[in-house]
């Protein structure tokens, strides 16, 4: 999904009230735990265009590998592009990168043969929520939802550490700068920093939450490119300003353009082998 270069309202975190409810980008009727991307090629293109640039999953995936002891698996739920994975397989890590999309974990699995890290990265197409089997040492959930509502199933997924990376709410976030438009709101059926921080404290679980900001801003072949990713992603509206989104692009050496942004988090690390609640027996 993430946070965010404006791949997908939801990945990215930020939302606008003038498209929360159009249909560009979302769908919810698989399993009301994610907050997903309707993953196609052009989408995955961009957002895994935009990872390379920046390095965000490079840098993400080298922060947790030296904050959580060099971990030997882990779990990317919800694993959408798949960047995050093949970042940590590249670190050492072995990674069982969990998607239900098929059209993302096919290109996953492509993207994983290419680099050579098969003995790494095992790609499954499935609900995370329904896995069962053996657990990996920390869980990750990079803008995916699942503490509020699906505890007993991270618990029975994470052995000692889980990962949850979420937009962070911080005031207002106009689209790449322009301005005129709402900043992003909270949706009623997506986790927000404050639903997570509170489930955290009452499952009684030890966690540290710091602000992750980095820039994720999107590469994009030519100002046509840039009109049908504003159009895809936030509707007609912001599209019409592409002229207004052209001028706040730089010029990448290629002669592609670069919209820049930053993609502001909140990451938590969750101890997961205290078991203090109730809750967390279930």
């Amino acid at each position: 999904m993430s946070a965010e270069c404006g791949v997908c309202r939801a990945k990215l975190g930020h939302l606008f009230n003038s498209t929360l409810n159009s249909p560009h980008c979302f769908n919810f009727t698989l399993h009301t735990v994610f907050s997903m991307i309707a993953w196609d090629d052009k989408i995955l293109h961009w957002f895994l265009e935009a990872s390379a640039h920046t390095g965000y999953h490079r840098d993400l995936a080298a922060l947790l590998w030296t904050r959580l002891g060099h971990f030997a698996t882990a779990f990317d739920l919800g694993a959408g592009s798949g960047a995050l994975s093949l970042a940590l397989a590249r670190l050492g890590v072995r990674v069982t990168a969990v998607e239900v999309q098929q059209a993302a974990t096919d290109n996953l699995k492509k993207l994983v043969a290419t680099a050579g890290l098969g003995d790494r990265v095992q790609v499954i197409q499935a609900d995370w929520t329904r896995l069962v089997g053996p657990s990996a040492e920390v869980g990750i959930l990079s803008y995916c939802n699942g503490v509020c509502d699906q505890w007993p199933a991270l618990r029975r997924l994470c052995q000692k550490r889980l990962v949850v990376l979420k937009g962070a709410a911080s005031g207002p976030a106009p689209l790449f700068g322009m301005k005129g438009f709402p900043a992003r709101t909270p949706k009623d059926r997506h986790e927000s920093t404050a639903s997570i921080r509170a489930a955290l404290k009452g499952y009684g679980v030890t966690f540290t939450e710091e602000p992750h900001f980095r820039d994720f801003g999107q590469v994009l072949a030519d100002q046509a490119d840039l009109e049908d990713f504003l159009r895809r992603y936030y509707g007609e509206r912001i599209a019409a300003r592409v002229q207004e989104a052209a001028a706040l692009c730089e010029r990448l050496p290629d002669g592609r353009l670069y919209l820049p942004r930053q993609r502001q988090s909140a990451l938590f690390l969750v101890n997961m082998e205290e078991i203090c609640s109730p809750l967390t027996k279930r």
